[in-house]
């Protein structure tokens, strides 16, 4: 079995290494739009969920903050301005 894993692992690495630098420039900026499209997936579905207290006369009132205020830090460093 490690030996197996090994053996995909090199041809892996092979196929890398032959592959044009064009070709894996290709696949890195695909692999990045889908990051991109995951993290906005989840700033629009999932973080309008969270609710941050507000006071506001009296009552209580549940906002989003501006979300370029919030100290996020994405998947490779980025910050949200660049994701979004």
């Amino acid at each position: 079995m490690a030996q197996e894993v090994k053996t995909i692992a090199l041809f892996r690495l092979i196929r890398l290494l032959l592959t044009p630098p064009a070709k894996n420039l290709e696949r890195l900026s695909r692999t990045l739009e889908v990051h991109q499209r995951t993290v906005r997936r989840y700033l629009e579905e999932d973080l309008p969920y969270l609710s941050f207290p507000v006071q506001k006369d009296q009552d209580k009132c549940y906002a989003l903050p501006d979300l370029k205020q919030l100290p996020l830090n994405l998947s490779y460093g980025l910050s949200i301005e660049e994701v979004l």
